[in-house]
Parts: structure tokens; C-alpha cells; sequence
């Protein structure tokens, strides 16, 4: 009777499992956990209607003002603000077209700032400064506007709203003319504000990377990258500062240290907040991947984790955050990855080179082992994923790569403030997690090309080649005395949980997604199931600043064009199994025995049949 039973309802059978798995493993796992409240589509577009599509930058990032209920939003055509007072119901109250591009937003008191970009990257971004949002006249009046340097890619306020930081990366590459090639000096511009708050006067620092130039040498061998130095497309020398590449900054809670995260560069550059000088720049390292899982190839479309490759890669951080536990500083950072690509005089450069093109060009030192070419002459071991040209280098082969460097660390690290010493890496646990929760999404494409006839299943594994998961951005937040990280992992489209110790190490809590998997994205853009594609930003909203009385958590998808609201939930199970816990792990307990007891009816009915 068994076996017939089983050999007639092989589905079945499977999916009571399924059941009864899930509900056991929701029960005994996370206590940090997300809530959905609400989900508001942006528009990108008013040319006769409110319009909105997939990928298409109607939502970069945002700045939430916790004390009026107002999230202010830009993309590259329009800043919106969004009333949030009714969590579930928010909406879009005011509007105005954009320039330029915007690449970051932010607001700390009476002030909202904004970075719109150049019409070339090469060229001067602008800052601008706004008293925010007023409900009972309507009115979002400019307060300044001031030029700022090439490529603004992030601001931040100090807690004290006196001063605005801004990353100005610096890109390189033609001008919009394209007939010179143009590498500005990368830089952080800091914008004060001075006298009353009620009519302020504003005045503004450059802190270059200058007085770094004559140790060029130096920072390379101690492990800062300066791939491009001009000489391999004829150009000249390329200075430090040129080179240097401010992505993401992070201010302690003193306001007298910034840290300047050089994401191109694989380092961290320490502004003295006080001297508004560069005091020193420290190189990130890399990891080594000989224990650990990954899946280095787009050409199974399968999830294939391997281990036993003897390489390493840089981290490269995208987003980076300062928190403090006991007194303690640390830096949590989204360890993305980035290669640097030049386009210029109708040529292109780039650092990055697929394995098997390693070979191909004769790139590798006599002393690699057999092991790895035949390892990067293979499609579904090495050969596409993409490795440094520059980095690894022989000392005795000039030009030939020893030992290979790929790009990002597929995961998030935590750093002792004092000396940016590593405490915790996640290791493979992003990817490995990813894969083994979300299949249908691992190591995906985020952009559909068509999206009319394409699932996001249809772009699985599309990314395992490049970067992987691609954690791009960071939030942390006190949570019930916890200290809780929220990485937003860009390809999955995936906010992995982790709370962290005393020591900073970190502890996986759960991953959450959102929206839809089985139609297309079109379709899901219909129906408005598309989740948080690509979390591009996100803002932990304490409890004490919260409306609805519990912490939030606030989440930008780029792709979807989307703000998602969660409330944070601490379900602070001891042993969820035993009954020693409260709250909502009582509820999944009692969910787990009705589905056992609902599995059990199933089975009993299909047995009488």
C-alpha cells in the first residue's frame, strides 16, 4: 500500500514534505525578521499620466525626515517626496524635474541635499541645498547651490547638520566632446553650513589627495590599486590623486572622522574632520577563496558551488556604515566588487580579463600550475570568470600574473574602527544562503531585456561570472539592544539579516524578498509584485522615531522603481521547539502544528481514496 501510494503521488508526497520542512525551518531559525507594510510604486515619467516601467531610474536613492513622515526621492529625472504618515497607504505630495541626473540624496534637520551630476562624467557635479518640505504651504525653497567636483556619487550629513560630505569619484575617460581624455582628481567637497539655521551662510572645502602624489609607490606596495597609470594607452603618468576614487562615506558619531571608502582603489582613506585634511589611506586586502563555495560560471545555468580554486579577490566595498557597540567603533561594509573601464579615442581599457582570455593573450607567469590553466581553460570552472590584468604580477616576469585576483567579496566584512582590522567576514554564506533559499533568483540578472516575455527565473546565474550575488548596500540598526546589519544584495534582489556581538562578529539571522517569481516582469509590474529589484538604499528607522511605534526598516529598489516599508520584528526565540520564547515564535509554532496536522489530513484522505 505504501509503495503504490507513493508511486501514484510522487508530487504529492513531495510537497507535504516541502510543507512540513518549511514550516519547521520558519519556526526554528531567525529572530530577526521583516514585516511587510506597504509598497509604492514611483513614477519616472508625467508626460501626459503618471508613468512607471522596470529600470527605469525613477528611484536612485532617498532620505527619510522620521519627524514629519516624508521620504524624499530622486532618480534621474524628478525629485518626489512621498508622505509616509499612513504607512500603508503613502503618497506622492510633491514633484519637480531634475537638470541633470541625480546620484544621492540626504536630509538631517531643517535641510535636504541633493548631487546632480555633470552632462559628462568627467565634469562638475552640483550640490543642492533645501529647506525641507513645508506641509502647510506646499513650499521645498532652495537654499544653495554650489558646484562641487567631478562625478558627486554620495553625500552625508555630520549629526550636528553643520557640514555635507560629498564622494566626488573623479571618473575618467573622454570629455563630452570626445576628443580629450579626461581623469579629474578624485575628492571629498565639504560644504558648511555657518551662522543661525534660520538663515544660514554656506562656504566649502576641497580636500584633495594631493600631498599623497610622491607616494604613489608606496600605497601600491602596501596593496592600494592604481591599475591605470596611463602608460597602457599612451597617455601620461597618472597621478595619485587622479587615480584615487571616493565612492561611499561613513562619519563616527563625533563628527571628527570621516572614512572615505575608495571602492576602485580596494581601500579606505581617513579624513581628519577637524585639520579637513586626508590623514591616510589604508589598503582592504583580499580573501582567499581556496575553502570556500562559489559559482564561477554563467554557462550551465545552474547552481554550481565549487570549491578548491586557489585565488582570491578584492573586496572593494560599495556602501559602507559606522556603528558603535559598547563604546566600540566599527565599519560594516557591502563588499560589491568593481573593475575599472575607460572608453576613449574611439579604444577602450579595462583591468578585467575572463580566465580562458588570460590564456589566450599569454598573460600568465611560467610558474602557474597546470592545475589552474586547465582550470581557466574550462567554461564551468574558471575560464569566465573575470581576473585583474594588473594585479598578482610576477616579480621576475614582467607583465605574466602569478596569482589571480578577481573582483568583490561576494558577501559583507566588519572592521574595527581604530585600524580597519577585519573582525568578520561572511565568507560564502550570502551566496550559499541565496542559493539554497531563493534558487529561482541565484546570482541573477536584475535589468531584464524583455521584459514583456521574461521571468525572473529567466536570469538566474547570469551573474555567477562576474560578481556574484553583488552586495552593493548596508544598513545597521538597534533592535531590542541588538545590533542588527541589513545587506542589500543587488542581484537577488535579496536584504540578508545578521546581528552582531560585542566583538563584531556577525551572526546570520534570515534573508527576506519580496515580490513575485512566476510571470513575467511585465506582468508583476502589473499587478505591482515586483518586490524591491535591485535595494539600492535602505534606512533603519528606530522604534522611538518610528510612527508606528516598532522599527522600520525602508528599502529603494532601482530596478523596480519602488520604496518598500518593513517593520523590523524581534521574535527573540530561545528555543522555539521547547516553548522558552514569546511573541511571534508562539504564532509560527502554532502555524507549524496546524500545517503538520493539515499534511496529516491530506495523507489520511488520498490513503481512503
Amino acid at each position: 500500500m505504501r509503495n503504490t501510494f507513493k508511486m501514484r503521488h510522487p508530487r504529492l508526497i513531495t510537497l507535504c514534505m516541502s510543507l512540513t520542512v518549511t514550516a519547521l525551518f520558519s519556526v526554528t531559525t531567525a529572530e530577526i525578521s521583516l514585516d511587510h507594510i506597504s509598497t509604492i510604486y514611483v513614477p519616472y515619467s508625467y508626460l501626459t499620466s503618471p508613468r512607471y516601467d522596470i529600470d527605469s531610474d525613477a528611484v536612485e536613492q532617498f532620505a527619510y525626515d522620521a519627524a514629519e513622515g516624508y521620504v524624499y526621492v530622486i532618480g534621474d529625472d524628478y525629485l518626489q517626496i512621498i508622505d509616509f504618515n499612513d504607512v500603508e497607504n503613502p503618497e506622492i505630495v510633491y514633484k519637480h524635474l531634475l537638470p541633470n541626473r541625480a546620484n544621492d540624496i540626504a536630509h538631517c534637520g531643517r535641510f535636504v541635499a541633493y548631487l546632480l551630476q555633470g552632462d559628462d562624467s568627467q565634469e562638475s557635479g552640483t550640490i543642492y541645498i533645501y529647506e525641507k518640505y513645508n506641509r502647510q504651504t506646499g513650499e521645498f525653497n532652495k537654499l544653495h547651490q554650489r558646484i562641487v567636483s567631478s562625478q558627486p556619487e554620495m553625500l552625508t550629513f555630520t549629526s550636528d547638520c553643520r557640514k555635507i560630505l560629498t564622494a566626488d569619484e573623479g571618473t575618467a575617460g573622454d570629455d563630452a566632446t570626445e576628443q580629450y581624455f579626461l581623469n579629474p582628481e578624485g575628492m571629498v567637497s565639504i560644504i558648511k553650513i555657518e551662522g543661525d539655521f534660520a538663515s544660514p551662510n554656506f562656504d566649502m572645502t576641497a580636500v584633495t589627495f594631493d600631498h599623497f602624489n610622491d607616494r604613489k609607490k608606496k600605497y601600491m606596495d602596501l596593496g592600494v590599486r592604481f591599475p591605470y597609470h596611463g602608460r597602457y594607452t599612451n597617455y601620461s603618468e597618472q597621478t595619485l590623486s587622479q587615480s584615487v576614487e571616493p565612492e561611499y562615506i561613513a562619519i563616527n558619531p563625533r563628527d571628527n572622522v570621516a572614512y572615505i571608502n575608495l571602492q576602485e582603489n580596494n581601500a579606505i582613506a581617513l579624513l581628519d574632520l577637524d585639520t579637513e585634511s586626508i590623514a591616510e589611506i589604508v589598503p582592504l586586502g583580499n580573501k582567499s577563496w581556496l575553502n570556500l563555495r562559489l559559482d564561477t560560471t554563467d554557462r550551465d545555468d545552474a547552481i554550481n558551488l565549487q570549491t578548491g580554486f586557489d585565488i582570491r579577490s578584492f573586496y572593494m566595498p560599495d556602501a559602507i556604515k559606522y556603528f558603535e557597540i559598547d563604546g566600540v567603533g566599527f565599519l560594516a561594509t557591502a563588499d560589491e566588487g568593481s573593475d575599472l573601464d575607460y572608453k576613449f579615442d574611439g579604444s577602450y581599457w579595462s583591468d578585467a580579463k575572463r580566465g580562458y582570455k588570460l590564456i589566450k593573450e599569454k598573460r600568465l607567469a611560467s610558474t602557474m600550475p597546470q592545475s589552474m590553466i586547465d582550470n581557466l581553460n574550462d567554461s564551468l570552472k574558471l575560464g569566465r570568470l573575470e581576473f585583474s590584468k594588473y594585479d598578482g604580477l610576477s616579480a621576475t616576469e614582467e607583465g605574466k600574473i602569478e596569482n589571480l585576483f578577481f573582483f568583490g567579496g561576494r558577501g559583507f566584512s566588519i572592521l574595527r574602527a581604530d585600524d580597519l582590522s577585519r573582525v568578520f567576514d561572511s565568507g560564502d554564506e550570502i551566496e550559499r544562503e541565496i542559493s539554497e533559499r531563493y534558487p529561482h533568483v541565484f546570482n541573477s540578472e536584475t535589468y531584464p531585456d524583455d521584459p514583456a516575455n521574461e521571468m525572473p527565473s529567466d536570469l538566474a546565474d547570469k551573474r555567477s561570472d562576474n560578481r556574484g550575488p553583488e552586495c552593493e548596500t548596508i544598513e545597521v540598526g538597534v533592535v531590542n539592544g541588538k545590533t542588527v546589519i541589513f545587506v542589500g544584495v543587488d542581484r537577488a534582489s535579496v536584504i540578508a539579516i545578521y546581528t552582531v556581538t560585542a566583538g563584531g562578529k556577525a551572526k546570520f539571522e534570515t534573508m527576506h524578498r519580496s515580490g513575485g517569481m512566476g510571470k513575467t516582469f511585465a506582468q508583476l509590474l502589473d499587478d505591482r509584485d515586483l518586490g524591491d529589484l535591485d535595494p539600492k538604499d535602505m534606512e533603519f528607522v528606530p522604534a522611538d522615531q518610528s510612527t508606528t511605534g516598532k522599527p522600520l526598516l525602508m528599502v529603494a529598489g532601482a530596478a523596480s522603481g519602488t520604496i518598500s516599508l518593513y517593520h523590523v520584528i524581534d521574535d527573540g526565540a530561545v528555543d522555539a521547539l521547547t516553548g522558552n520564547n514569546s511573541g511571534r515564535h508562539l504564532t509560527s509554532m502554532g502555524v507549524f502544528i496546524t500545517m503538520v496536522i493539515s499534511v496529516t489530513s491530506i495523507l489520511g484522505l488520498v490513503l481512503r481514496k
